[in-house]
C-alpha cells in the first residue's frame, strides 16, 4: 500500500513505514485530514485524521492515518473461515 501512495505523489510522514500503519501528509492535496476522514466514512472506509509535524490547527489536521489499528478500534476481529 505504501508504494502505491508514493506512486501517486502522496507524502508519507517519516518517508514510509515498517509497520502496519501509514501516516499520510495531505498538505499538497488540497484537503485536510478531518474532511477526508468524513468523506471516506460515507463510503465505509474508516481512517483517522491525524496531526503531522508543523500543523497549526487542531480542528483541521493535515494528516490521515491508515492501517489495522483503525480497523481494530472500530471492532474488526479475526475470523476463522475454515
Amino acid at each position: 500500500m505504501e508504494k502505491d501512495f508514493l506512486k501517486k505523489n502522496y507524502t508519507l510522514v517519516s518517508g514510509g513505514t515498517d509497520t502496519h500503519m501509514l501516516l499520510i501528509d495531505l498538505k499538497n492535496k488540497g484537503i485536510d485530514g478531518a474532511t477526508l476522514e468524513s468523506l471516506l466514512e460515507q463510503v465505509n472506509i474508516f481512517t483517522n485524521k491525524n496531526f503531522i509535524p508543523f500543523d497549526k490547527s487542531i480542528s483541521s489536521p493535515s494528516g490521515i492515518r491508515l492501517g489495522t489499528p483503525t480497523m481494530t478500534t472500530r471492532g474488526l476481529i479475526e475470523k476463522d473461515f475454515t
